[in-house]
């Protein structure tokens, strides 16, 4: 098993993962109501990382899925 760190990150959202996604009808997420993450103002309380060989993931709350990030400081 791989564990999942939980990070305190007080930074905007766009410094992590892209500030707009692409939509394609039918994979919409349903709005989770993550309390790490305000879509008013775009800032992340905190990010959860998973680290895997020499990549780090993080998972956007935006859409529940994890994606490769290059630099998330511990």
């Amino acid at each position: 098993m791989i564990p999942i760190k939980t990070l305190d990150y007080h930074y905007h959202l766009s410094t992590i993962f892209p500030s707009t996604l692409p939509v394609i009808p039918g994979t919409e997420s349903p709005d989770i109501g993550s309390k790490d993450y305000d879509p008013n103002d775009g800032y992340l309380k905190k990010v959860k990382v998973v680290d895997y060989r020499h990549t780090r993931f993080a998972l956007d709350p935006r859409t529940c899925l994890f994606s490769m990030v290059r630099f998330v400081v511990i």
